[in-house]
């Protein structure tokens, strides 16, 4: 009876190879318009937080109640030389963020642009592909992001106008661009000029601790000298900012999400009750000869399963394809997809295929032998 039953199911499936495949074609969209959403969504988390998970910093001195990198923060300066002589600290550098706009071949850009100290180097980029190291940047120099320089068209020794005031272009730097947030530098010196209130404050506070250092014991050690600011350790302040980004795109991504799988629904849903009944004859004869209504609503549930499956093997390679060209195509995008999340949208495929074999499970489980074969 089983073998009745699962032949019944293949068949149902390639009764009509072309319409399998154009339904199956049709579920590995959908299944990748899901993971296309979560791609981008994984990807732009990644970038919002890369800089603070590359400049170096153990710990972030931020203002009281300063959770994230995107909210406003501002630290007396004056800490950075009684930060570093407490135990534990290897170095302390303060940077001063501006989110504004900057001006490149006539058209104006809002970018993020970070005084740093060069001396130091923390703070500032990590990879450059330029001419100067960054130790050599002058109070006229400018260090701007790779992607932004493609996006904007600017090669070596263009100028910028950052505040009314011309920088040159002495290098590029790499991995400092997030979609819609692009990093630039210049000097501590230059940002002191062009904000005077940076003389005597930083917006952060960064420390680089010795190797084998605690970082949990060296934040609750400036705590408790200085209850009027906040540290934060690398891994909280990197996840409170994607967390504070991700409210703002987490609905649509989730929308996306919606759609492909109602998408999915519809297909899988349509195909199942038309083969259904298509074969509704052959289930009432398996049914008057004792087979049972779970065995039935098992070969609905597998020729969903089925299609699923293929659906998802199919959209593997394909969102391959378009995250490729979304990344080469894209300035400054680099979705991702991770194996966890990989798995969770094969989860949401199969109960995706579940839902949609409920209503012919439910035609099945009906049928009446004795009323089909009287009609």
């Amino acid at each position: 009876m089983m073998s009745l039953v699962w032949f019944l199911a293949v068949r149902g499936l390639i009764r009509e190879k072309g319409r399998f495949l154009i339904h199956v074609l049709a579920v590995a969209i959908a299944i990748a318009l899901m993971s296309f959403w979560l791609a981008v969504q994984q990807g732009v988390l990644s970038q919002i937080s890369t800089y603070i998970d590359h400049v170096g910093a153990d710990l972030w001195v931020v203002q009281t109640g300063t959770r994230d990198f995107v909210s406003n923060s501002i630290v007396p300066r004056e800490l950075e030389m009684q930060l570093a002589r407490i135990s534990g600290v290897e170095k302390v550098a303060g940077i001063f963020v501006l989110y504004t706009s900057v001006k490149v071949k006539d058209r104006r850009t809002a970018v993020y642009v970070i005084g740093f100290d060069p001396e130091k180097g923390l703070g500032g980029p990590w990879r450059l592909a330029g001419r100067r190291p960054v130790g050599e940047i002058g109070s006229e120099d400018i260090i701007v992001d790779q992607v932004f320089a493609r996006k904007n068209m600017v090669a070596l020794g263009d100028d910028i106008t950052l505040l009314a005031r011309k920088f040159k272009v002495v290098a590029f730097s790499q991995e400092t661009s997030a979609l819609g947030s692009d990093y630039l530098f210049v000097s501590r010196k230059a940002i002191e000029e062009l904000v005077p209130a940076a003389r005597q404050a930083s917006t952060h506070i960064l420390i680089q601790l010795e190797r084998g250092a605690a970082a949990d014991r060296v934040a609750a050690e400036i705590r408790q000298s200085w209850p009027r600011i906040d540290v934060l350790t690398q891994p909280v302040f990197a996840a409170n900012t994607r967390d504070y980004t991700g409210a703002f795109i987490s609905p649509l991504v989730g929308f996306g999400v919606l759609i492909g799988f109602i998408i999915g629904l519809t297909i899988i849903g349509m195909m199942l009750y038309s083969s259904t009944m298509e074969q509704i004859r052959e289930y009432a004869v398996i049914k008057a000869i004792g087979c049972s209504n779970q065995a039935l609503l098992g070969l609905v549930l597998t020729q969903a399963g089925v299609m699923s499956l293929f659906g998802f093997l199919c959209a593997i390679p394909l969102t391959g394809i378009i995250l490729v060209l979304l990344n080469n195509f894209v300035p400054g995008m680099t979705a991702r997809l991770h194996l966890p999340t990989l798995l969770s949208i094969a989860v949401l495929g199969f109960v995706m295929a579940a839902l949609a074999g409920a209503m012919p499970a439910y035609k099945v489980a009906r049928v009446d032998p004795v009323r089909i074969f009287r009609g």
